[in-house]
């Protein structure tokens, strides 16, 4: 099973929420019994997290053994150090511990933040890059972490981090944030987190209520974020609602001023009961541990310097754990004598203290087993080091490019390596593997050099630039120097420059303009996986995936370059009148439950006039339309993925229109299918029936023993649904049934079997699967990053995909992220007939690339004749109503399902989940509507018999051709 088959069947099945804290602990537990034989301050001990370092000498070791053995604290949280060291002391200190300790980590990317020789993961913001259907790489991230941090004897990780970074000016969370887009913090953050979850180590949520719009670092000071409640229900609480649903184990409060939530002076959030005990656990609902962020830090200690002072305050406040308190020798006594004097409860701490001890009895820790110091398998990992890579290089982002991507050419181009010690030999390795010449400069370049690098590259006419020598602070411009911006600059009025920056995407603000570059890359990280990412990229040899996480410049988060130079917005053509009258009509629908919610996007003349979502995804306010949201679009899959792999194929020439099916699968040799021609497939011309409901042919017992079951192994391989699987021998009867159909007369008839057989024939020829072929060779070029079959697979969260029919026939559950056709899913939810998700942004794009010719953003998909060939009316059988694979109803006279207005040349298709697309060139007018019009129930087709998407086409002919 590969690992998107385990992310899907491990999380996306609705993201199960498991926790820590969603099993019953009896009165009779382990736990219980702890708590009733300790003393106060016992029960105190075990609410603190102390600092430990295991790159410190014998000394240092004696005296934290020592400490623990006095004190008993609850937990450690360990910080520099080594593998084999840090195992060797945890062995040490637990041996000491009468209660075993709860041992925790800030390893946001991985044990490697802290210890030495480690795989070192990508930072957040290098995760946020990743485009949406690679989020099961965030997912595999965490289960990796997961598995190293118990290896290590680490139980719990101090991540993800939710914050959504939205100042760029932030010192301390900045590259440590997924992003600028809640939602997408949202979906990262619960993919890193059920990772973390699958691979042993427990999850904490931080910094709450959110510290990414702060440009004070709370390490140092105390940042203020003066921002109304609405505010920070919108941004900042919004990811910790989303964790804290799917039962997060623990949240970390941070120290943060935010007058909104607690208007007190100089309130700081981890020691506010509002914010804590008022918002966090009564409001928001979160049962799980709280824990303060470190109280050794400024924002807090500037403020209460005195003995227990903050660790009291916390502990009111609602805090259920203290990270880094003060010396334990006066915490441990002071926060006693509070409780004996009545300004803390007993009763609190007892619950506190049970929390804790729940926590250890639920991960195994009612006593201790060492553990092996042999950590060869930990440091060389290459699971890890294959799943870095990937990341590193899905995450490059190309943001502007003026045509000289791909370079095919390089007899005429050079590198510039300006980096450090460490990224220098990186960049040379590459260029040596390119057989490119290069020159390198160090950061703190001299003049002289300068002018040494512009005579190096007099002989060349392009320029790749690796910028390599970052860093992650504002306060020092990110590592670029104003002499490096010159030069580039210098460079770029005689030569093409290219420009890839290897660090933060905020760091392009130094160069207060980049459209003198040829085209500018985004790295994210000086590694050497991402270097030679961004030239095989450069060069064509890989496609450029990454999304901008945040905004830069005059960039916008989740761009990159093909969705800037994707249709134009003029929202203005359509006036504000005419804009209500088409809400109207939506919404008329979303009242007459036509359907619960619908995207709708009209471009014209390659500017999006139109684009608005509505409703929701299932009649729940709480789950509405958005931008992102997936649709099944049935049908449309014909020509948005199986027309486009024939067209392609039959401009290679691999695959000829009046040729048999026979001659491409000889499965079908001497059988009346197997003499049905190509172009009678596509043309729905070929006698075959309308359909052949195969999931009856499992309504026995005995089949359905046969071929279904409700658990996934290597006979069951293939997912129809949520724990649905069926056996992958189950599409041979597939076949064996279309072979042996009896055939009609050679007439128009609408079938969805010769798309099946057209999916065959294109696998057989390409050699891959249809879904591998056309994201290769159109979804990733054209930026469609929201198209794809089994989005599930893909690691595509539930919550983006809209349900569709409550299937009583076949599955006996509601359908979602599972293709609706039932068809489709028994051949594995790739098929040529259905099984495509995708969005109304992600459509107009293809549209547009056909409507343009073949051609898209300077590149060439088709000839322009190939579009001609397939989008017009094709005649055969006499029968014109078909294009080969496109709907072609515009050459009919009177079409049921056409404005009157639209051009005889108009294609397009409809899908019967509720989706259409149509596209008039001689209007240049693209029009689409998607909806699950099919939830909960297919039938009666209201959407049909209302005529709205009908109705809406003619309006948006009215508003623009007048």
């Amino acid at each position: 099973m590969n690992r998107k088959q385990q992310f899907f069947l491990l999380i996306l099945t609705v993201m199960i929420p498991f926790s820590l804290f969603s099993q019953t602990v009896n009165s009779t537990s382990w736990a219980e019994k702890q708590l009733q034989k300790m003393s106060l301050e016992e029960k105190i001990a075990q609410l603190m997290v102390i600092r430990i370092h295991s790159n410190q000498d014998e000394n240092y070791n004696l005296k934290k053994i020592e400490e623990i053995k006095q004190y008993q604290p609850g937990g450690v949280c360990f910080f520099q150090g080594g593998p084999a060291r840090e195992i060797a002391l945890t062995n040490r200190i637990q041996a000491v511990s009468k209660v075993p300790l709860l041992i925790s980590m800030d390893a946001e990317w991985g044990p490697s933040m802290r210890l030495d020789s480690m795989p070192v993961f990508p930072r957040n913001m290098t995760l946020g890059a990743l485009a949406p259907q690679y989020d099961n790489l965030i997912y595999q991230m965490g289960k990796q972490i997961g598995l190293e941090l118990r290896t290590l004897g680490i139980h719990v990780n101090y991540a993800p981090v939710v914050d959504v970074n939205n100042n760029s000016k932030n010192p301390v969370i900045n590259s440590r944030s997924f992003g600028e887009q809640k939602n997408r913090v949202v979906v990262k953050g619960l993919a890193y987190m059920q990772g973390l979850r699958d691979g042993g180590a427990v999850p904490c949520a931080k910094h709450f209520p959110g510290h990414g719009d702060t440009d004070v670092d709370s390490h140092l000071g105390l940042p203020t974020i003066l921002k109304s409640r609405k505010e920070l229900d919108e941004t900042e609480l919004y990811p910790f609602r989303e964790m804290i649903n799917q039962n997060v184990e623990m949240i970390m409060v941070s120290h943060l001023n935010i007058p909104a939530l607690d208007d007190s002076e100089n309130s700081i959030a981890s020691l506010s009961y509002p914010i804590v005990t008022d918002l966090l656990k009564k409001e928001m609902h979160f049962k799980g541990i709280v824990i303060s962020d470190g109280m050794e830090m400024d924002g807090i200690r500037k403020y209460h310097k005195e003995g227990a002072e903050a660790e009291i305050l916390c502990l009111k406040a609602g805090v259920d754990q203290l990270c880094l308190p003060a010396d334990l020798s006066i915490v441990i006594p002071e926060i006693a004598k509070a409780v004996r004097e009545g300004i803390i409860s007993e009763k609190e701490i007892n619950e506190k203290c049970l929390k804790i001890l729940q926590l250890k009895e639920r991960l195994g820790l009612t006593h201790y087993t060492p553990l092996s110091t042999q950590v060869e398998h930990l440091v060389n990992n290459k699971e890890a080091d294959d799943l870095i890579k990937e990341i590193e290089t899905k995450a490059l982002t190309l943001l502007t490019n003026q045509g000289i991507i791909p370079l095919i050419d390089k007899t005429e181009t050079a590198l510039l390596i300006v980096g450090d010690t460490q990224t220098i030999p990186y960049s040379k390795k590459v260029a040596e593997e390119q057989n490119l010449p290069y020159i390198e400069l160090n950061r703190e370049f001299k003049p002289k050099e300068a002018d040494q690098v512009l005579q190096f590259l007099s002989n060349y006419q392009e320029v790749i630039v690796l910028y390599s020598n970052t860093n992650q602070s504002p306060a020092r411009q990110y590592g670029i120097t104003e002499q490096a911006v010159q030069l580039f600059e210098k460079l770029s009025k005689s030569k093409k420059v290219v420009l890839a920056l290897f660090g933060n995407p905020y760091g392009l603000e130094q160069f207060k303009k980049v459209d003198h570059f040829e085209a500018v890359i985004i790295g994210y990280q000086r590694t050497e996986n991402s270097i030679r990412g961004a030239v095989q990229g450069i060069l064509g040899e890989l496609p450029f995936e990454g999304l901008l996480p945040v905004s830069t410049l005059h960039f916008k988060s989740g761009e990159n370059f093909y969705s800037q130079t994707a249709s134009k917005e003029n929202l203005s053509r359509i006036s504000s009148v005419n804009a209500a009258l088409i809400d109207s009509i939506v919404i008329d629908g979303i009242q007459r439950n036509i359907y619960p919610g619908c995207q709708v996007m009209v471009v014209k003349s390659g500017e999006t006039v139109f684009k608005k979502n509505y409703g929701t995804l299932d009649g729940d306010p709480a789950h509405p339309v958005e931008e992102n949201t997936l649709y099944d679009i049935a049908s449309i899959t014909k020509i948005a993925s199986t027309t486009l792999a024939v067209m392609k194929l039959y401009e290679e020439g691999k695959i000829k229109l009046r040729h048999h099916v026979e001659e491409y699968l000889p499965f079908y040799e001497d059988t009346p299918v197997g003499k049905i021609r190509i172009d009678e497939l596509l043309t729905h011309t070929s006698g075959l029936p309308a359909y052949i409901p195969f999931h009856q042919l499992l309504k026995s017992d005995s089949m359905r023993y046969l071929y279904l079951n409700d658990i996934s192994n290597e006979r069951f391989n293939v997912p129809v649904a949520n724990n649905l699987f069926v056996s992958s021998e189950f599409q041979q009867l597939i076949r064996n049934e279309i072979k042996n159909c009896k055939l009609n007369k050679q007439r128009y008839v609408y079938s969805d079997l010769g798309f099946i057989l057209l999916c065959d024939i294109i696998e057989k020829i390409s050699g891959v699967s249809l879904d591998g072929y056309v994201k290769k060779h159109f979804y990733i070029p054209l930026g469609m990053h929201n198209t794809c079959y089994n989005p599930l697979l893909q690691g595509v969260y539930e919550q983006r995909i809209a349900p569709t029919e409550n299937d009583t026939l076949f599955r006996m559950q509601l359908v979602r992220g599972y293709v609706h056709d039932q068809n489709c899913a028994l051949m594995g939810g790739v098929c040529g007939h259905a099984g495509i998700f995708s969005t109304t942004e992600d459509l107009a794009i293809l549209f547009q690339m056909l409507q343009q010719g073949g051609k898209y953003n300077g590149k060439t998909y088709f000839k322009k004749s190939t579009v001609e060939h397939f989008t017009s009316p094709y005649e055969i059988h006499r029968s014109s109503i078909r294009g080969l694979g496109f709907y072609t109803p515009g050459a009919v006279e009177k079409s049921s399902i056409l404005p009157t207005q639209a051009g005889a040349q108009t294609y397009g298709h409809q899908g019967f989940t509720g989706t259409v697309i149509w596209s008039d060139p001689d209007a240049e007018l693209i029009y689409i509507f998607l909806s699950n019009r099919v939830y909960p129930n297919a039938e009666p087709n209201l959407l049909s018999q209302s005529k709205i998407r009908l109705i809406l086409h003619e309006k948006f002919y009215d508003f623009l051709t007048q």
